[in-house]
């Protein structure tokens, strides 16, 4: 008989043992029965079964095994063939059963069939049949370890309705129109003569589902997943194994399919390596899918079907967006599902771009082509990385013939444009792991191959470089790419002229307006929202209705935004009357009936501008304008569906509610706006949208000081302070000093608050230091708007401060700090705030004696 090599079982005991010399592992005895049935006489054939016993009986004969192979036998041959398989147990210390062929469940029984099985064969199974059971309490009567496996999960292939009658059910039982189910066997038999180990017994399908019998001339799914996987346990236990053919059947079936493994091992199993691994390109691949099945195996089943649902509407391969899970790793996961829903409809929009451009590839180096080659297939078995590691090769290679044929002469242009494509591929294969910065080195390269070749192809990479640094600001905070992306935008426009191309041109200086919008959101004063508006006012000179509505309409509702955003801080009452008149162009276009999605955001955006107009005017109308419009966005922008547009509506909306609260000092309207924002907080993880996630916990805390100043007490207050504590953990000041200033001066409010409900000068001496900083960071040459309101506060806390420490100083300070408010917020004819200013003004000039 022939041995296992290196078939170990690792002994794990459930008592203390006496102290033993470690020895070498023995290698183990082992037989096996392969049976493949094919040939039926009577019922339907199944093409693939006899190929499948081949395969699987070779495999097992790598593995050491001792292999008796039966292919098409009828009841006679395979009694013969099971009872000298058990005979043969006897002694050995594995012994293994693979079955593929028809099998039914009836009764709690599962039973195997031979060809030579009529239609009738149901009314006296015991004869005609072979029962599982017996076979399994024979194993476990003669061999230690027991490992079954049948690809007999295939529909029922008897008439409908006919019971199956046996010796022991003589009254017949119904069979299960799936598969194969749980054995009645598989329980621990009684008196055994044998120490068992235990039992395994694995399905090709989940119990009383059936699976698929594969392509003719091929193997079915289950045997192909044992085929290539087996050969992986070297060092690997077996359960995780055959969690690798789980998976595999499950993303090879798209999802149809999925193998089930019952096990009642008392010691754990390791099979040596045995069988020849892939080599090459081919073992790099397997070996990073192997990892993805085990990530597979550890997702829940809401995550799965989310990936099995888009992979489906988009028509993708799974394999690739389970890779692209892994390849964002297990702790970025999205935890929430909207959340993770948009990554995936992100990811997978890239993936089917990538499928879409494959054609477009073409080399004349055949190693390229097959590193090409190598990656495609990468890429649809999930192994990004191994995509990546191809494609970097690929580009050595074509970086490596650069040199040289600069020395020969100019590379033509095909050439140019393949090695361009071939970069492009590589950089959306970046940006399926968040890697925008390689992104846009790929498309700088590209752009590279192209510039002397085709000046459409080399706008389109400049332009795409342009994005992907756009992109890596955005997500990141990160100013610096901000600016490259602007120089890439304007070298992107120099490439063509606005005369001969003029939507492409106009598309670059949209994508120009983008970043200095986003630009100017984060920075102080104006200069980045004014240069925006006219970027893309220049745009909207070719980007005309006429020539493309859809994209006329997103530029206005861009150049609204702007408008509406510069309006805002430079208490601009005409630029807010524009952006509301940009807005109402772009929805003769958007409608919800042709575009609901678009049609949503800028609704959106129509409330945002009205709730600007409700604070500087103390409007209710405003205010309830504002939430129709954003009540009417949510009706379409779901957190399921669309959960950045969501997210801006209800932030609009619970500043809404807070307006509504403080205006009718309603404390269920303050409440339902803190319960807005803590829902937001929950659909940005901080690791992932730190900006985003910053601003939701900022809105928060202002909603909680608008609760605390309505309660009795100062606990909602300190929380109010926390919360600012932990969003300035992202809103550097480095990062975004806009944003910075805005949390600094809310904190500087919530001590303010403390310092009115409590007794002392504590509260009121950490807002005076906190508004102090900002007019120190915030001179008034360059950020008038933060200087003026932090003076505001700022005098205000120190005519408290004087109050409660009866300091003229104090009272000096705030006398000074309120009157340049007053003149600051009269010269931008801001009169809310300069009314607010010009009070305290009075209030501490009576606190004052007369000046002489």
């Amino acid at each position: 008989m022939l041995m296992i090599r290196r078939l170990l079982i690792v002994l794990i005991l459930p008592f203390a043992m006496a102290v033993a010399r470690a020895e070498e592992p023995q290698a183990m005895k082992g037989v096996a029965l392969v049976i493949g049935q094919s040939k039926y006489e009577h019922l339907s054939p199944l093409p693939n079964p006899a190929n499948d016993a081949r395969e699987i009986a070779k495999l097992l004969t790598d593995l050491g095994f001792e292999v008796d192979q039966v292919s098409d036998g009828d009841g006679k041959k395979l009694a013969r063939a099971l009872r000298r398989f058990t005979e043969d147990a006897d002694g050995a210390d594995v012994a293994a059963l693979y079955y593929s062929g028809h099998g039914i469940e009836a009764g709690g029984e599962n039973w195997l069939v031979p060809v030579d099985a009529d239609l009738d064969a149901l009314g006296d199974a015991s004869k005609k049949l072979v029962p599982i059971s017996d076979i399994l309490n024979e194993l476990k009567a003669t061999v230690p370890i027991a490992v079954i496996l049948l690809d007999a999960c295939r529909s029922n292939p008897f008439p409908a309705g006919t019971l199956l009658k046996s010796d022991e059910k003589p009254e017949g039982a119904l069979p299960g129109s799936g598969g194969l189910s749980v054995p009645r066997g598989f329980a621990a038999v009684g008196g055994e003569t044998t120490q068992s180990l235990g039992t395994i017994i694995g399905f090709a399908a989940e119990p009383g589902l059936p699976a698929l019998d594969g392509e003719a001339g091929g193997n079915s799914p289950y045997a192909a997943a044992l085929i290539r996987h087996l050969s992986a346990m070297n060092g690997e236990e077996f359960g995780l194994v055959m969690r690798m053919v789980t998976e595999e059947v499950y993303l090879k079936t798209k999802a149809q399919q999925r193998p089930w493994v019952n096990e009642s091992l008392r010691r754990q199993l390791y099979f040596g390596l045995a069988v020849d691994e892939p080599k090459g390109d081919d073992g790099l691949i397997t070996g990073e899918r192997r990892k993805l099945l085990l990530t597979i195996a550890a997702l829940g089943a809401s995550e799965r079907a989310q990936v099995e649902r888009i992979a489906k509407s988009d028509a993708i391969p799974m394999d690739a967006l389970y890779g692209v899970l892994r390849a964002l790793g297990e702790e970025n996961i999205p935890r929430d599902a909207a959340l993770l829903e948009q990554v995936l409809f992100a990811q997978s929009a890239r993936i089917k771009e990538m499928l879409k451009e494959r054609k477009s590839l073409d080399s004349n180096d055949p190693d390229i082509l097959r590193l090409v080659s190598a990656a495609d297939k990468a890429l649809d078995e999930g192994a990004i990385k191994a995509a990546r590691m191809f494609l970097d090769q690929a580009k050595l290679k074509v970086a490596a013939t650069k040199t040289d044929i600069e020395d020969i002469e100019k590379l033509v242009r095909d050439k140019r444009i393949s090695n361009a494509a071939l970069l492009e591929k590589s950089a959306d294969a970046a940006a399926l792991e968040f890697d925008y910065q390689a992104q846009a080195r790929d498309y700088a390269d590209a752009f590279a191959w192209v510039k002397d070749t085709d000046k459409l192809l080399a706008w389109r990479y400049k332009n795409r470089e342009a994005d992907a640094w756009q992109d890596h600001g955005d997500i990141s905070g990160d100013n610096g790419s901000f600016e490259r992306a602007l120089k890439t935008y304007e070298a992107a426009l120099s490439i063509i002229k606005r005369t001969e191309f003029p939507l492409q041109w106009s598309k670059s200086q949209n994508n120009l307006a983008n970043t200095l919008q986003l630009m100017g959101a984060r920075e102080t004063g104006t200069e980045k929202m004014e240069a925006a508006i006219a970027a893309y006012r220049l745009a909207l000179q070719e980007l005309t209705k006429k020539r493309d509505p859809e994209a006329w309409a997103l530029l206005q509702n861009n150049l609204g935004v702007a408008l509406a955003d510069y309006g805002a801080r430079a208490n601009k009452p005409s630029a807010l009357s524009q952006a509301e008149f940009a807005y109402d162009l772009a929805l003769d276009v958007r409608t919800r009936e042709t575009d609901p999605k678009a049609w949503a955001e800028t609704q959106v955006n129509l409330g945002s501008l009205y709730l600007t107009k409700a604070t500087r005017e103390k409007s209710r109308p405003a205010l309830e304008k504002a939430i129709a419009f954003l009540k009417a966005a949510l009706e379409v922008l779901t957190r399921k569906e669309s959960v950045a547009g969501w997210a801006s509506a209800q932030n609009n909306l619970g500043l809404a509610y807070r307006r509504i609260g403080e205006l009718d000092g309603d404390m269920a309207a303050l409440k339902q706006s803190v319960a807005v924002y803590e829902d937001i907080i929950t659909a940005f993880p901080r690791e992932t949208f730190p900006v985003d996630w910053g601003l939701s916990v900022n809105n928060l805390g202002i909603a909680l000081i608008s609760v605390g100043e309505k309660e009795p007490g100062v606990e909602t207050l300190h929380l109010a302070v926390m919360r600012f504590g932990e969003a300035l953990q992202v809103l550097t000041f480095e990062r975004s000093p806009t944003n910075w200033a805005k949390v600094r001066a809310m904190t500087a409010l919530a001590w303010n608050s403390i310092g009115m409900k409590s007794p002392g000068v504590e509260a009121f001496e950490q807002s005076a230091l906190i508004s102090a900083e900002l007019i120190a960071r915030f001179p008034i040459e360059t950020a008038g708007d933060q200087w003026a309101s932090a003076s505001l506060q700022y005098g205000f806390t120190r005519m408290m401060l004087g109050t409660r420490r009866q300091g003229m100083g104090d009272f000096e300070a705030a006398r000074d700090a309120l009157a340049g408010a007053v003149k600051y917020f009269k010269s931008v004819n801001n009169l809310i705030f300069a009314e607010q200013a010009q009070a305290g003004l009075d209030m501490v000039l009576r606190l004052l004696p007369p000046q002489p």
